[in-house]
């Protein structure tokens, strides 16, 4: 019996030896001198090849066999180059930050699925995680405006990750902090973040590009903004158009010192440095009227036939400025000038309360009836005088004083939500024939618009929207991709109002309430004993649903061993909006509380608290007191709870 244990004591030992990680002490990246494509790399405890991470499985003397799953391939390390499985390169090794330049020039197109979609498999190793600080990094299709493919990546503790990334077409994907991609559906690409040596590469079939971008990237023309204010039309084109001619032969000496680099380098590069010029220049849609704008004007033509119409195709290889420029050049041809008020939906929303009076369903009195008409011919006075001092607002005007009164507020705001916006959204998508544009930019600027509404909203198409899907989105993978996020929230909808009723809080107690003060006391009562900790935000507000999809939970962890609610007051969103950005972000829990008061109430407690801005951050004390000093950050995780603990020590 003795004999037997020793003998399968010797078998665990031996097999366990057998598997137990080898150490081969290398860190080689090797190059393919032929093609100059990054061929292998050995490392301590891994090897990459074949766009995959592959373990030791034997290591003696120069020979390797690399094992992933079933497959084995041989290793041989030569003086001037190196066998996998009996086939003989002639390598180089890699100690460059980039890859160097390849050896022969490359002719190949951009390859155009015609933006049916699909997906790029992004593999990767990185190295010394602790040498970035945070590991995750984030891939991002830059196509946001129709639901943005926004992935954030974090990976494993051996370094190791792997991602299937949307993608519309052949597309410039931005891999933050680290540079740019050009990705490929149905390609699969593996990135060696080297943080220890400062080395990053690309390996796979259609690396090439990716790799030239990251060695030779785009540097972008600049425009000095207060040039926008000081130069006619004429003397900024002219000046701009310098600016773009010195960037552009700035590229052309790149091309002539680096001969190999790739014809879909050169293409992107020249669109690149254009769309990002064509970027800069439409900031004239924010300065005055009269010098912008209009599809006679000079400086929209130039955007319209130097850049619009000279981008390389599929457009999606120069999306990193596509979606801004895109919106900004069709707002220029279709928008009145504003100088941060909507007028045009303020007397939209007037005239609709004025038709439902006509109509037998008047929203209010008569004296009220009467307030709106002065508040339209005031907001008329309010845009003229704005208009003559070339954008400065004069102070304390009419118009001023009762568009921020809360009786107002309170009957635009369902109005201007429920009828004007949506009933615009459809007039602006079918506006988008009229504009001068491609026929395919043509049909991503209306999906662009109606998946704005959509992620500004956070709320399911309304039906008439959801009919200019059908009727105007040419392209299948538009509307599915449209539809997809119109159910997505339509779902988060139903969720929240079968699943997080405890956190958020019914107005009905303060009903009747007029004074900020005493609704924010009545808020506040039950959470004696308590530090409050106060978000003032709004579905619409990009800042504040960015802070709220990112920080939260971070902020949640970290203070959740002290006495700390979180109060949440939602400012001029509707109902449903307001339910779907809660149950996407996951914002409840036993500490959180959520109002989303009627307009003259949440108007009231923020004219009794001074906010202006949003977001809006505030802190109070156990008493119910609000904590003076400078606004707390939720960025700042640990300063904020070391305010808060000196706050319950304080008492």
């Amino acid at each position: 019996m003795m004999r037997k244990t020793y003998f399968f004591l010797l078998l665990a030992l031996l097999t366990s030896g057998a598997w137990a990680q080898i150490h081969t002490g290398l860190d080689l990246c090797l190059r393919d001198d032929a093609s100059g494509e990054w061929l292998i790399s050995l490392f301590d405890t891994c090897a990459v090849y074949d766009c995959d991470v592959w373990t030791y499985e034997r290591a003696s003397k120069g020979r390797y066999t690399l094992r992933l799953g079933d497959r084995r391939v041989d290793v041989r390390l030569r003086k001037v180059g190196i066998d996998i499985d009996h086939r003989r390169y002639k390598t180089t090794e890699l100690t460059t930050r980039t890859l160097p330049d390849y050896p022969t020039g490359d002719s190949t197109s951009f390859r155009d699925n015609g933006y049916t979609g699909g997906e790029a498999t992004v593999r990767g190793l990185m190295i010394d995680r602790h040498e970035v600080g945070d590991a995750r990094f984030v891939l991002n299709e830059l196509l946001s405006a129709i639901g943005q493919q926004f992935l954030e990546v974090e990976p494993d503790a051996s370094g190791r990750f792997e991602v299937k990334l949307p993608l519309t077409n052949t597309s410039h994907v931005l891999l933050a902090p680290y540079g740019h991609l050009m990705l490929t559906p149905g390609e699969t690409y593996f990135l060696l973040l080297d943080n220890r040596r400062r080395r990053h590469y690309i390996m796979g079939p259609d690396a090439r590009l990716c790799n030239e971008m990251w060695a030779h990237p785009a540097g972008g023309t600049l425009i000095d903004m207060d040039l926008y204010a000081e130069r006619t039309d004429d003397d900024l084109l002219a000046y701009a158009t310098a600016r773009l001619d010195s960037t552009e032969r700035s590229v052309e000496q790149t091309l002539r010192e680096h001969p190999t680099l790739s014809e879909r380098y050169r293409q992107w590069r020249r669109g690149c440095e254009r769309a990002s010029w064509g970027e800069t220049l439409v900031q004239r849609y924010f300065t005055r009227e009269d010098v912008r704008q209009r599809q006679g004007n000079r400086l929209w033509q130039t955007l319209r036939d130097s850049v619009i119409f000279r981008l390389p195709r599929p457009y999606t290889v120069e999306q990193l400025s596509l979606p801004y420029l895109l919106n900004i050049y069709a707002k220029g041809l279709t928008e009145r000038f504003n100088v941060g008020y909507g007028f045009d939906v303020i007397n939209e929303s007037i005239e609709a309360i004025e038709a439902h009076a006509r109509e037998g369903r008047s929203l209010c009195s008569e004296a009220m009836l009467d307030t709106l008409r002065t508040l339209r011919r005031a907001a008329h006075d309010f845009e003229a005088q704005s208009r003559q001092a070339q954008g400065h607002k004069p102070e304390g005007h009419l118009f001023e004083r009762l568009i921020n009164q809360p009786e107002v507020k309170t009957l635009l705001m369902p109005v201007l939500m429920e009828e004007v916006y949506p009933r615009r959204a459809v007039r602006d998508v079918e506006g988008v024939d009229t504009l001068p544009l491609p026929d395919d930019l043509r049909d991503l600027y209306r999906a662009q618009l109606i998946g704005t509404e959509l992620t500004t909203n956070r709320t399911p198409l309304t039906s008439a929207l959801e009919a200019a899907v059908h009727r105007l989105v040419r392209s299948p993978y538009y509307r599915d991709r449209l539809l997809t996020m119109s159910r997505h929230y339509a779902e988060l909808i139903r969720q929240s109002e079968a699943e997080q009723q405890a956190s958020l809080m019914s107005n009905e107690p303060l009903a009747g309430l007029t004074d900020g003060q005493e609704i924010l006391r009545r808020i506040l009562a039950p959470l004696k004993g308590r530090v409050v900790y106060l978000d003032v935000w709004g579905t619409w507000c990009s800042p504040c649903k960015y802070n709220l999809q990112h920080l939260t939970h971070p902020l949640h962890e970290a203070l959740d061993s002290l006495p700390v609610t979180f109060l949440y007051l939602c400012n001029n969103s509707s109902d449903a909006s307001w339910r779907s950005v809660i149950a996407e972000y996951q914002l409840v829990g036993s500490n959180s509380l959520h109002y989303n008061l009627p307009a003259a109430q949440e108007a009231a407690v923020e004219q009794y608290l001074g906010i202006d801005k949003y977001p809006t951050y505030l802190l109070f004390d156990p008493q119910g007191r609000r904590v003076p000093g400078p606004e707390p950050r939720p960025h700042d995780i640990e300063g904020l709870k070391k305010q808060i603990e000196g706050i319950i020590g304080g008492e």
